[in-house]
């Protein structure tokens, strides 16, 4: 799988060698889902990365809504939006902790 960017903030990867299929995926939606993952897997990291998924998911579903094209990145601004609101839930613990801690 081959994978160019364009100027566009769009990446565009390749499935077969011919090209006969290509996909338009956002770097929001991206961005967001791996900012998601990021809060839930590392133990407090929450607490920054939570705001920013959010917001990079609800932009990417947005530009998604504006661009047809891009629906294929549908799926990482939802576990991007999910996983953030996730480490959302995961922050009060967290804060209760290092309220503890100090």
């Amino acid at each position: 799988m081959s994978r160019a960017t364009g100027n566009d903030g769009l990446m565009e990867f390749n499935e077969t060698p011919a090209g006969a299929q290509t996909a338009k995926r956002d770097r929001l939606c991206f961005t967001a889902m791996v900012l998601g993952i990021v809060a839930v897997a590392v133990p407090f990291a929450e607490l920054l990365l939570t705001v920013p998924a959010i917001v990079l998911a609800v932009a990417g579903l947005g530009r998604i809504r504006r661009h047809p094209q891009l629906r294929d990145s549908r799926r990482m601004a939802v576990a991007g939006l999910v996983l953030g609101i996730i480490a959302l839930a995961m922050c009060v613990p967290s804060l209760l902790i290092l309220n503890a801690i100090w």
